[in-house]
């Protein structure tokens, strides 16, 4: 077990101490499940998110649609540089000063 690990796991048994013993029960339950099952999960889920996106359109009317929904304004956008300005601000405040 890794520095990491252990940290974390610090870290939750902290936030964990303040359940109840019914609760805490419950979180070891849930946690021994998902032992059992981990492996079975994630390969399932990775099959079921396959398809996950259902339309009648073909392809091309689902490209068509979103390209056609797209909205481009014209808008200068102005990037100023933090050390220019500032060497400006200082030689106008001397040039003011020194006249």
């Amino acid at each position: 077990m890794t520095y990491t690990d252990k940290h974390i796991i610090e870290v939750y048994s902290g936030l964990l101490a303040g359940l109840s013993l019914e609760s805490k029960t419950e979180l070891i339950e849930s946690l021994s499940k998902s032992l059992k099952t981990e492996g079975k999960n994630k390969e399932s889920n990775f099959y079921k998110s396959f398809g996950a996106f259902a339309s009648d359109k073909s392809p091309e009317e689902i490209i068509a649609d979103i390209k056609s929904s797209r909205k481009f304004r014209n808008k200068e956008i102005t990037f100023y540089c933090l050390i220019c300005l500032t060497q400006v601000f200082a030689f106008s405040f001397f040039v003011e000063n020194w006249i």
